[in-house]
């Protein structure tokens, strides 16, 4: 992934879109768990409270957007290989089902979007702080 900031979406913005989206309800609080499960691992045990989400931080506020993001990969034969993402032409994926799962041995999704955010953590009783972080993820 790029490390451009050219193009980015402000999170207030966000904020006003999911009054009128539906696909944007809870966003920003569905992110934040997964940034700090990303950023502190997630065994099930986490419990993330508000507190935790409090304490997390986008620099400025912003996420920023990529077109494409490329995945390094070993294939089933030992080989190296590169798949790439690209929401507006390549956008379907599939992975293993988390462990545990009695459905479907895979999951399925549509990537609508690549992003990076830079984020700190400030100090709480139960997270220790994060300067600054780059974290990237898939919107789906």
């Amino acid at each position: 992934m790029a490390s451009g900031k050219q193009c980015f979406l402000d999170l207030d913005d966000v904020v006003e879109w999911s009054e009128r989206d539906v696909a944007l309800k809870d966003f920003i609080w569905k992110l934040k768990i997964h940034v700090l499960q990303t950023l502190f691992g997630d065994d099930g045990n986490l419990g993330i409270c508000e507190g935790d989400l409090d304490a997390l931080s986008f620099e400025n506020n912003r996420l920023y957007r990529h077109k494409v993001v490329r995945i390094n990969h070993t294939t089933y034969d030992l080989r190296q290989d590169q798949d790439s993402i690209n929401p507006r032409t390549h956008a379907d994926i599939i992975a293993l089902a988390p462990a545990g799962n009695n459905g479907h041995p895979f999951i399925y999704g549509r990537v609508v979007g690549v992003f990076h955010a830079n984020v700190f953590v400030h100090k709480t009783a139960r997270l220790p702080p994060i300067k600054h972080k780059r974290v990237e993820f898939l919107w789906i």
